[in-house]
């Protein structure tokens, strides 16, 4: 779990979309009932379920951080081959190349 939410900070597209759904849904929920703050509350919780849905919710991220983690421990190095097209396995490649340079 603590890795997973490491992961969620790392791809800023999925923090941005848990922050927008979270201040979306308390100022929905705590807020005083007016048209227009509705509105921009139901706009900033669709905008966040939007980059939330386009991240995978973090899974991708995950995966490409778990996948190159247990490539460093069993081989000691990453090559020149292993690299990921899409930004989501970019963000958790660099996370785990950057823990990997941080523990030495």
């Amino acid at each position: 779990m603590k890795d997973y939410l490491r992961c969620v900070v790392a791809n800023r597209f999925c923090l941005l979309g848990i922050i927008l759904v979270l201040c979306g849904l308390c100022n929905y929920r705590f807020g005083p009932v007016e048209d227009i703050k509705m509105f921009l509350s139901f706009m900033a919780t669709e905008a966040g379920f939007m980059f939330l849905g386009a991240t995978g919710f973090g899974v991708e991220t995950f995966r490409a951080y778990r996948r190159t983690k247990n490539h460093i421990q069993r081989f000691g190095k990453v090559g020149d081959d292993f690299y990921y097209k899409s930004y989501c396995g970019k963000s958790g490649y660099k996370l785990a190349i950057k823990e990997n340079t941080a523990v030495r």
